[in-house]
């Protein structure tokens, strides 16, 4: 049964060509989260759109259990619980940081050289981690569309240049990606 799973989500992320973020693909929910790089490569082969998809789940304020650090990071400096919004803006920093991503499985959600953060977690004005603070997430969340609003008429490589220039969706705010 996981074997078909399995095949029917490969297909359904390579051949479904999602215009509606209405339509994204449930990153979250079941087989998905196991096969999380599939998603990922997924939703960055789709750049802008992935992006538009992604925002609508920034601000989902439930609790999941992802692992975004680096696989070479060896301080755990927080729980393993995280916002599923996390998740999702971390996504977006990727689709921003890499012009490419290496299509070859992996252990890890990205090889090491694809994590644009080495503790895939974004700490608020304190440099305390917000974690599972769901009050602060829908702030960041805030901040991820106000920037979509601002720079969605860009082009993918727009978005990527800025990006590579400091001009993130965080910049200017009280939170930071670490």
């Amino acid at each position: 049964m996981k074997v078909i799973v399995f095949v029917l989500i490969n297909f359904f992320f390579y051949t479904f060509q999602f215009q509606d973020p209405r339509d994204c693909p449930q990153v979250f929910s079941g087989e998905i989260v196991i096969n999380g790089r599939q998603a990922v490569l997924y939703l960055h082969s789709q750049g802008k759109i992935g992006i538009d998809c992604l925002m609508e789940m920034v601000s989902d304020a439930g609790e999941a259990e992802y692992i975004i650090s680096s696989p070479n990071n060896s301080q755990i400096l927080y729980p393993f619980k995280k916002i599923k919004g996390l998740y999702a803006a971390f996504i977006i920093e990727v689709i921003l940081a890499n012009k490419m991503l290496d299509q070859k499985e992996s252990k890890f959600l990205l090889n090491e050289e694809e994590y644009p953060f080495r503790h895939g977690m974004i700490i608020n004005g304190k440099g305390e981690p917000i974690g599972t603070n769901s009050k602060e997430m829908k702030k960041v969340a805030d901040q991820y569309r106000a920037w979509w609003i601002k720079n969605k008429t860009k082009s993918i490589e727009e978005l990527r240049n800025d990006w590579a220039s400091g001009k993130g969706p965080l910049s200017g705010s009280r939170y930071s990606w670490i």
